[in-house]
């Protein structure tokens, strides 16, 4: 079976001839940044980027050698944008994990540690206070 037919099999209440696999279809089945930074360290892929596509869950996209990597059988849809290098950029979580973030999204490191988030017109529209994970 490939990954569409064994997916298929399993929503339909037939057995497949494995389980499927998700990691990052959906937020709820992601990783978060941090946990896909410690992965791909342990598994020996530094050199892979840890993009995190939901900047307020802190949610990690996988990559194609990741997804590769585990026999993944779902990917989200939203991976068709956003898939240039350009549309990211080097950024460090509070913790001190390297990410990168979308090109659209700016935070603002503040002098008290915490991250500010300003709409169009200046007004703050979030904080992530400091030693918050998201």
């Amino acid at each position: 079976m490939n990954a569409r037919e064994r997916v298929l099999a399993a929503i339909n209440h037939r057995e497949p001839d494995g389980i499927p696999v998700d990691i990052g279809s959906t937020p709820s089945s992601g990783i978060s940044a941090i946990a896909h930074y410690n992965l791909k360290h342990y598994i020996g892929r530094p050199d892979w980027p840890t993009q995190v596509y939901d900047v307020v869950q802190q949610i990690a996209q996988p990559g194609d050698e990741m997804l590769d990597r585990f026999g993944i059988d779902v990917i989200d849809i939203g991976r068709a944008f956003d898939d240039r290098p350009e549309d990211w950029y080097d950024i460090t979580l509070p913790d001190g994990t390297p990410v990168q973030f979308p090109t659209w999204f700016k935070p603002s490191p503040q002098p008290d540690g915490a991250w500010d988030v300003f709409n169009e017109n200046g007004v703050r529209v979030a904080t992530m206070p400091l030693g918050a994970t998201f």
